[in-house]
């Protein structure tokens, strides 16, 4: 059976023929099964939340990539020269003989994605560690974190915090 109609066995919308192959091949049915466990894995797979601190570094990143875009009227000028010259490079293309044979790229793995740094370079856990180990800090009660302290900052406090660790950050070599 080809992958498709695996994947419709799966999703139960194969037809009686497909299942009641699936039901009488074990080399079929085994990657049914293997594919259900993996969904199943998938499914249970718990994605932390990033830190606030992150999402604010995304928000000032993305703002700041928005600004340095140039305007659209910039565009605009640009358009006709752009496409004159993809018209010369096509009609070049098609006007040149080709006799080579050019070989397909092999597929290249795409590498892993995580929203948090591993805690060895995670710069933001020494810095949390130290608000909690400070005398001057002022304590927790219990079953209260410092998250629940951040998130309870203005936008103009968000903003103060943030300034002064970059500014910690920076006279310790890390920015």
């Amino acid at each position: 059976m080809s992958d498709a109609e695996l994947m419709d066995v799966i999703e139960g919308t194969a037809s009686a023929d497909g299942s009641r192959h699936v039901a009488e091949c074990r080399e079929c049915g085994a990657k049914v099964d293997e594919a259900r466990a993996g969904l199943g894995l998938a499914r249970e797979a718990e994605v932390p939340e990033p830190s606030p601190f992150y999402w604010e570094s995304f928000r000032h990143q993305v703002d700041g990539r928005i600004a340095t875009t140039s305007p659209p009227t910039a565009w605009k000028r640009w358009a006709p020269i752009l496409t004159l010259a993809a018209c010369l490079v096509v009609a070049l293309g098609l006007l040149l003989p080709t006799s080579r044979v050019v070989a397909p790229l092999a597929p290249t793995a795409l590498p892993a994605w995580s929203a948090l740094p591993p805690n060895d370079e995670d710069e933001g856990l020494e810095v949390l560690q130290a608000m909690t180990l400070s005398e001057d800090a002022p304590s927790l009660s219990p079953g209260e974190g410092v998250a629940q302290h951040v998130e309870g900052l203005s936008e103009e406090e968000s903003l103060a915090l943030a300034n002064a660790l970059r500014q910690e950050l920076s006279g310790k070599g890390r920015l």
